[in-house]
């Protein structure tokens, strides 16, 4: 496979990731969603694995990298990395990768549990438009987190 090939495979598996995380009811699916779209799409993973931790500029393929980290999709799970890969990315602004920075901060993933920062994390990512941590920011005020 080309690197124009696979660089199509790696925008279409983002994009997927991001529709996911946009219309998706609970975060929690989508690992699985993710993991049967990879069986479907039959990727050749090793390549493009590659490709992705290369493109450390890349916030979203950093957030996407993070997750695949977090959730031990084709990665062995590494809960720091994760944590480390959505700081970076949260700190350049990427909503995703705030959104799940906050979740870390909330459950204690890759780093103590903080219900100040995780609220920090959620707000600002709802600040930035998604509609997920507008969803988390409801459930923190609920139960008075943050």
């Amino acid at each position: 496979m080309d690197t124009k090939n696979i660089a199509k495979e790696i925008d279409e598996f983002l994009r997927f990731f991001i529709d996911l995380f946009d219309s998706c009811d609970s975060i929690s699916r989508i690992p699985i969603r993710l993991q049967q779209y990879i069986v479907d799409q039959k990727f050749d993973f090793s390549k493009i694995k590659s490709i992705i931790q290369s493109s450390h500029e890349n916030t979203q393929y950093r957030t996407l990298l993070g997750f695949l980290y977090n959730h031990g999709i084709l990665l062995d799970q590494d809960f720091k990395r994760a944590f480390e890969d959505y700081q970076i990315s949260a700190d350049l602004n990427d909503a995703y990768a705030q959104h799940l920075l906050g979740l870390c901060y909330y459950d204690g993933v890759g780093t103590i549990k903080n219900f100040d920062k995780a609220f920090y994390w959620c707000f600002r990512s709802a600040e930035n438009g998604n509609l997920s941590a507008m969803t988390t920011l409801g459930y923190f005020y609920d139960h008075s987190i943050g």
